[in-house]
């Protein structure tokens, strides 16, 4: 063939192979951007990549809005997957709405932060670089977070209704002070067994107080028992009501028995001595105090918050029934 045919077939040669590798390193850089950031969830047709999902690990932000349906002693991945499906959820929902967060409505905000930290610019933009995000990412982050905030105040906020009790109650559970600050307005049906009547009229007031209290639980209204049954004559008069009195200064079994009930409900009997008790709880009312008058504004927002969550989650819920949900494997 000679040396110049040699080197035209090894030209040629060596053409071609560079072309494969060309066509190999391309198709593998294909591939490995796949693997790297492939398609990992589908909602509603949207695409949520490997890579977002990996950004909410490294941030160690698993959960922004909600991890359901993922349960306790899931592995991370699942449950940062399943907070991006329904954060999506929601920005489908703001998108649809026209929700928008300004770039003057966010630096404003942003702004608004740094003051109350006491904080400037520089020294943010260096707190971020040292855990590893720029300012661009940080602005993203907070613009999320504003937009979650729009949805809520537009879809959430409407059902969400605090009463005044609602935050009395709250206060009681906190505090564990109910005892100390609960006023109650009762009535109450008395009926007296005289100690030395005959075996047979104790017999028959024992009787009585076993039937009022199955007409009770039929449904006889207390007050018209009072009136029909109550050995106290100014009491079937009143119909059994009683001035308001605090829980704490009841007698220890008539506290007993009244504590938990609710209003408009009523006592098995109570026994004291040779009389029986049946008491009706008609009204049930925090009697105040200057500790709670001091908390109420934090109570009632920690208790809105806890409802905005709590209806937010019952919102993903319904909103993931009625859409189309891909996990891929």
């Amino acid at each position: 063939m000679g040396r110049n045919g040699v080197e035209r077939s090894a030209g040629k040669i060596s053409k071609a192979f560079v072309g494969f590798v060309v066509v190999f390193l391309f198709t593998f850089d294909l591939h490995a951007e796949e693997l790297i950031d492939r398609v990992v969830a589908e909602v509603n047709g949207e695409p949520i990549t490997y890579s977002e999902v990996q950004d909410k690990l490294n941030k160690k932000v698993l959960v922004e809005v909600s991890p359901y349906p993922a349960k306790k002693g899931d592995d991370d991945f699942s449950i940062a997957l399943q907070d991006a499906v329904n954060l999506k959820l929601i920005m489908q929902r703001a998108s649809e709405l026209d929700l928008s967060i300004s770039d003057d409505a966010l630096e404003s905000e942003i702004s608004k932060f740094i003051k109350r930290r006491k904080l400037t610019r520089s020294s943010l933009r260096q707190a971020l670089a040292q855990e590893g995000m720029t300012y661009e990412q940080y602005k993203k982050d907070w613009r999320k977070q504003m937009l979650i905030s729009q949805f809520q105040g537009r879809e959430i906020l409407p059902s969400v209704k605090i009463t005044d009790k609602d935050v009395e109650i709250f206060y009681l559970q906190q505090t564990g002070a109910t005892g100390e600050s609960i006023k109650l307005t009762l009535r109450q049906l008395l009926i007296r067994i005289p100690n030395d009547g005959p075996d047979s009229i104790r017999k028959a007031k024992s009787d009585v107080v076993k039937r009022i209290y199955k007409e009770l639980k039929d449904g006889l209204e207390f007050k018209k028992a009072v009136k029909i049954y109550s050995d106290s004559e100014s009491g079937r008069n009143s119909g059994g009501k009683m001035p308001p009195v605090m829980l704490k200064e009841l007698a220890p079994a008539f506290k007993r028995a009244v504590s938990d009930l609710d209003e408009k409900q009523f006592t098995a009997p109570v026994q004291i001595n040779s009389s029986f008790y049946f008491f009706y709880l008609e009204k049930k009312e925090f009697a105040g105090n200057d500790e709670f008058r001091k908390v109420k504004g934090q109570l009632e927002q920690r208790l809105r918050q806890e409802q905005v969550a709590e209806q937010t989650m019952k919102w993903i819920e319904n909103q993931r029934r009625r859409s189309e949900i891909k996990i891929i494997d």
